[in-house]
This record gives C-alpha cells, sequence and structure tokens, in this order.
C-alpha cells in the first residue's frame, strides 16, 4: 500500500526526527510504499525562528549561543531528514496536503505531540477536499495533561473521522474519550518498535567511558549542584553534555565535554556507549531501554513531566524518576530491570498487533 505519514520530522529535535525514521523503516519492511508528508505548520517548532526571532528567548545569552553553534546544528538534522527520510515535496498548506495525498492508499497521523489541541487541524487530518482515504493515528500524544478548551467539539470531530485511533499516553487516551467519546487504544512510541542498532555511529569525540547529561529544556532543578557533590570517588570518569536545542540554548551544565551539535546517529551513539544518562527527554529513555543503559528521568519541567511519569508507570520504571537532582538523596544508577524490558516487550507485541490490524483494515 501507498502509505504517508504525517509527524514533527521538520523540528530540529533527535527523538522528533528518529521516531520518524523509525515508523517509515517499520511500515518499509512490511512491504508498504512509505512518504514522509514534508510538512510543517506555522505552529510547529521548525516555523518559530521566523514567527518570532527574538521573543522566545527570555535570556540574550542563550539567543547568542544559539546564533554561534545553532546553524551547525540545524545542518545536522537537515542532512539527516534528506538522507534518511523518504520526503515528499515541500507541503505549506491544505491545498498543497490534499493535493499529495489523493493517490495515497492511507494517511498515518503521529507519533509525537501531535495532537495537542492547539495544532492545526491538518495534524488531525482534516482538510478540504477531506481524504478519501483510510485514516490511521498511532501513539499521537497530546504532549500534556493541561490543554485549551476552546475547540474541543471540533477536535472531537475530527478524531471520529478516523478509522483507526491509538495513542501514547494514559493522559492523551483520557483527553481523547473526553472530546470524541473514543476509547484508544495506548501503544508504544515508534521508537521502541524497532532495532536502532543499525543506525548507531559512534561520536569521534568519545572517551572510552563517560556518563550523558541530555536535556531539552533548562537545566533539570539541581542538575549543577548535585554534579558539584557527586562523589568522584565512584565516578571517576568525565561527565558529557551534549546540546539539544538549536535556537535557544540554555547554559550548560559543568559538564567536562560538552558537545553542541551532533548528528542524530552520532546522539544515538552517545547513549549506547555511555555508563549512564541524566536526561528529561522522553525519547533519549527510550533509547536508554533499547541499550538497557542506567539512567535517570528528571520530571522538572511541568510540561514534559505528564510524559515522563506516563512512561514510568507503564514500564515500572518509578525508580528512575525523580522530581528535582538537589533534592535527591544517592541515586542508584541502574540498568532497566527484568519486568520493565518483559512490560516493554509485551507492549511492543501488542502495539505492532495494532499497527497490523489498521493496516489491513480490520
Amino acid at each position: 500500500m501507498k502509505v504517508g505519514i504525517l509527524t514533527f520530522h521538520h523540528s530540529d529535535n533527535f527523538g522528533a526526527v528518529l521516531q520518524a525514521f523509525a515508523l517509515q523503516s517499520l511500515l518499509s519492511s512490511w512491504g508498504h510504499d512509505v512518504v514522509v508528508l514534508n510538512h510543517a505548520s506555522h505552529r510547529s517548532p521548525a516555523w518559530s525562528r521566523w514567527r518570532d526571532p527574538l521573543g522566545r528567548f527570555t535570556k540574550p545569552v542563550e539567543r547568542v549561543r544559539g546564533l554561534i553553534h545553532g546553524g551547525k546544528y540545524r545542518d545536522e538534522f537537515a542532512h539527516f531528514r534528506a538522507k534518511s527520510l523518504r520526503l515528499t515535496r515541500f507541503l505549506p498548506d491544505p491545498g498543497a496536503l490534499s493535493e499529495a495525498t489523493r493517490d495515497l492508499d492511507l494517511i498515518l497521523t503521529g507519533s509525537d505531540q501531535v495532537w495537542h489541541f492547539s495544532r492545526e487541524p491538518r495534524y488531525f487530518l482534516s482538510w478540504s477536499p477531506p481524504f478519501p482515504g483510510r485514516k490511521i493515528a498511532y501513539a499521537a500524544s497530546c504532549g500534556s495533561d493541561q490543554q485549551p478548551e476552546g475547540n474541543c467539539d471540533r477536535i472531537g470531530s475530527w478524531i471520529r473521522s478516523f478509522d483507526f485511533v491509538s495513542v501514547r499516553d494514559d493522559f492523551s487516551a483520557r483527553l481523547v474519550r473526553q472530546v470524541s467519546g473514543l476509547n484508544p487504544q495506548v501503544v508504544a512510541d515508534p521508537a521502541l518498535l524497532v532495532d536502532p542498532s543499525p543506525w548507531v555511529k559512534k561520536p569521534s569525540q568519545a572517551p572510552d567511558k563517560y556518563s550523558l547529561i541530555y536535556h531539552l529544556g533548562p537545566s533539570p532543578a539541581g542538575l549543577a549542584a548535585w554534579l558539584h557533590r557527586f562523589p568522584r570517588g565512584d565516578h571517576p570518569h568525565p561527565w558529557v553534555w551534549v546540546n539539544g536545542q538549536g535556537d535557544r540554548i540554555p547554559k550548560p551544565p559543568p559538564a567536562e565535554i560538552k558537545i553542541w551539535h551532533a548528528a542524530p546517529e552520532e546522539w544515538l551513539g552517545w547513549i549506547r556507549g555511555c555508563h549512564a544518562l541524566v536526561t528529561d527527554s522522553f525519547h533519549a529513555a527510550i533509547f536508554a531501554l533499547h541499550f538497557k543503559k542506567p539512567f535517570v528521568l528528571v520530571a522538572s519541567d511541568r510540561f514534559r513531566s505528564p510524559r515522563l511519569s506516563d512512561l514510568a508507570q507503564r514500564y515500572d520504571l518509578a525508580s528512575h524518576l525523580i522530581s528535582r537532582l538537589d533534592l535527591a538523596g544517592p541515586i542508584p544508577f541502574v540498568p532497566p530491570s527484568a519486568n520493565t524490558r518483559e512490560r516493554v516487550r509485551a507492549h511492543v507485541e501488542q502495539s505492532l498487533g495494532f499497527l497490523r490490524r489498521a493496516l489491513a483494515g480490520h
């Protein structure tokens, strides 16, 4: 079948591009003719630097870091998209989306935060003339358990137009039920469905042994203080920090090695090669699960916390989840438990079953 994927591949974010590549790779391995619909709405991160180039930066020094390092950072993502994703021509508006999808058998929207209620209708596959083929939502996330209330009736009608609906989180399932009356299945993120090992590139700067810090927002609460009081006798190797922003780069933590830009394949290499990981990133945790790495999830950001809490509850990762590093006691860096690995395996199997049924139309 001819399948189109609509997701946030345009975001210069490691998890965003790798989950898109994972879904494309899986569907292609099943024999489908897959394209990624090359769309970025004016509310998506890809447009933010042009829409509001200064207003987002509360600290000018963050903008200065972005000006110094952001170009090479964004180039790594542009190169990965051009090399790894089967992109359509750029589709800037509903008319272009409608024209480009006429010959597709189905469109699959997701994963990632495509169903935040502030999104434009196109992420709910609502445009005119409407798409005549099958519509599937796979692991669509609302991003947060807090949503604007003004457009719920229309969003509910858009969701009810789907043939198969699944979401990534329990809070997204609850929100979808509230606005649509549907009871979506909660499935695994596409990044869990395939083995990422063939994509990994070992970073040339990587020391023989290191621990890794990767965060998406400002440094997790208490990170700098925690690193300063970390018992170095138990941890003689260096800390590596990998930047996760292109435009507005927060102050990095006091890590011995700072990586300002990396290709997505190298980012995977940093995770696979690390001794332990400290992160506030959903997808960094997903890949740490793949590679059986010890990790700590810092859920100090109000927007990201629901996703991390859902991940921890679903896969028995409560011992890996903390809210503030400076208030935490000694942190045991342990790899995912056998129970966690079994939960992930069972959930992946259920998720693949949903996807096969949806693709088959029953």
